[in-house]
């Protein structure tokens, strides 16, 4: 039987650049400031519509007009009809002050909680990677433990123990990925922000996969 090479963990270096250089920029979509200037511009839009609709007041002031076989057509306007103009006009500009408000808020709440999410994102990211560090040590103990039962120092049931123990992690590390890929699913359909990607801890990971 041919010797079992020992796989080295040096790729691992890969990991880490990943994880300097994915911490700068997102990988698809837009950044939180770009989703902060198009939300913003998506509030101004929305208070210049409404300013504008406000026009409509000024219906208020149209006099009425009246007809009559005795005086002919005639055309009267009215106190109230300019009281109530001015009314609604100062009221509208109200409303629309709050309403800017509340929607700037919104906006603000928005990026504070997008920061959050990704942050406990990143905090994932990171535990994927501390794991996928431990499973290549633990990748190596399990080629030790191949070699022993190669050359009979080993049983077969306690191969097939420690055989049974490694997979279990190599199967817990990939749901651990899939976990962060439904994360960061969930986060781009909110934001349209995908932080950073996984394949290059999916792609390392295949390196640990124990076909023995």
């Amino acid at each position: 039987m041919k010797p079992l090479k020992l796989t080295p963990i040096n790729n691992l270096c890969a990991l880490c650049f990943y994880l300097a250089v994915s911490a700068f920029a997102p990988v698809n979509g837009q950044n939180l400031s770009k989703y902060r200037e198009n939300r913003l511009k998506s509030v101004d839009s929305t208070l210049k519509t409404l300013d504008n609709s406000g026009n409509l007041a000024v219906l208020s002031l149209v006099p009425s007009v009246n007809y009559s076989f005795e005086t002919g057509v005639s055309v009267g306007f009215s106190l109230g009809n300019f009281t109530q103009y001015f009314i609604q006009k100062k009221r509208a500009k109200i409303e629309l002050k709050r309403l800017e408000n509340e929607l700037k808020t919104s906006v603000s709440n928005d990026i504070i909680r997008a920061q959050e999410q990704v942050e406990k994102l990143d905090l994932q990211r990171f535990e994927a990677a501390n794991a996928l560090k431990i499973l290549a040590l633990e990748f190596e103990l399990i080629q030790i433990t191949y070699i022993e039962y190669v050359n009979n120092e080993l049983t077969f049931s306690d191969y097939q123990r420690a055989k049974i123990a490694y997979n279990a992690k190599f199967f817990a590390f990939l749901s651990q990925v899939s976990a962060l890929d439904l994360s960061l699913s969930r986060y781009y359909n909110q934001f349209n922000i995908k932080p950073f990607d996984t394949k290059i801890l999916t792609e390392t990971a295949k390196n640990y996969e124990f076909k023995h």
